[in-house]
């Protein structure tokens, strides 16, 4: 990919198509230029004629698609940076926390989009220090744990309220919403 040093050998399936976000990708963007024109420089085919429809489904509708990057928030930077990634042709997603400089909300719309995608058939490979994202995407999760060690399995079996202890050196338990239908993670008690 040429973004990050590594050792070894890296061969790509046929037809992979690699789309990398990085953690500074927000701060990447041309800044003379609008939401609309960032979003219409990478828009292809037919997808053009929908551009401020997704520009509103990006939270970017009406004059706010006018606006220069220069002025937008570092959370409205993130989600144009995402949408414009989203936008290209790749069917492989490295995403290095997507979800940095978002509100809740942008938060749980980033992790549901991301969701979909890979409902479609995208590959994603995610970064996060939000194991609740994790839990909600599900698939195959690895957590980094004490010495750089990693453990791998579904989200169920390494996401467990004894490895999150460990990680965060805090008492945090993971309950099952109903009405949401997932896990989230929550403190136990107050920390020291």
């Amino acid at each position: 990919m040429g973004e990050i040093p590594y050792t070894g050998h890296l061969k790509l399936g046929h037809n992979v198509a690699i789309g990398y976000y990085a953690q500074n990708q927000a701060q990447l963007l041309d800044e003379n230029l609008t939401v609309f024109d960032t979003i219409d420089s990478v828009a292809k085919g037919d997808i053009r004629l929908k551009i401020r429809d997704i520009l509103g489904a990006f939270m970017f509708g009406g004059e706010a698609s006018t606006k220069k990057v220069k002025v937008l928030s570092g959370g409205e930077r993130t989600r144009l940076a995402l949408l414009k990634l989203l936008l290209e042709p790749y069917n492989l997603l490295i995403l290095d926390e997507p979800t940095n400089h978002l509100d809740f909300g942008n938060q749980l719309r980033t992790v549901n989009r991301i969701g979909e995608l890979t409902k479609k058939g995208y590959a994603v490979v995610m970064t996060t220090h939000m194991p609740d994202h994790a839990m909600r995407l599900g698939g195959l999760t690895a957590i980094l744990i004490r010495r750089g060690e990693f453990l791998c399995g579904s989200a169920d079996e390494v996401i467990t309220e004894e490895n999150l202890r460990d990680i965060y050196q805090t008492d945090i338990r993971i309950v099952y919403v109903p009405e949401a239908g997932y896990r989230i993670c929550v403190f136990a008690r107050k920390s020291s």
